[in-house]
């Protein structure tokens, strides 16, 4: 299965960056890893990204297609679509602010 997308597609990113409720050091020296609690928005705006998360090799075609990245800030999960509404449009009709 490739991880590359079609030429002609262009992706669009609006993901919110969330707020880390706490943060933890895991694993054993040298190996030591940040760990944030859950709802922390970083894996859904490293996911959004096409980044790689928990080990995984992250969507190479993702990363290479986005025409438009904005992180909405520290919005709440059930408001990011109220608040990207308007890049949203935005973006469709290649508005730039």
């Amino acid at each position: 299965m490739s991880s590359r997308l079609p030429d002609g597609i262009r992706t669009y990113a609006f993901y919110g960056s969330g707020r880390k409720r706490g943060v933890g050091i895991t694993g054993d020296q040298p190996d030591l890893n940040v760990a944030y609690a859950p709802e922390d928005g970083i894996v859904l705006a490293a996911s959004a990204l096409g980044l790689p998360i928990n080990g995984g090799a992250g969507i190479v075609g993702l990363r290479e297609r986005l025409t438009v990245q904005i992180n909405l800030g520290s919005v709440p999960h059930g408001n990011l679509l109220n608040t990207a509404a308007p890049k949203i449009a935005d973006a469709l009709f290649d508005v730039v602010r």
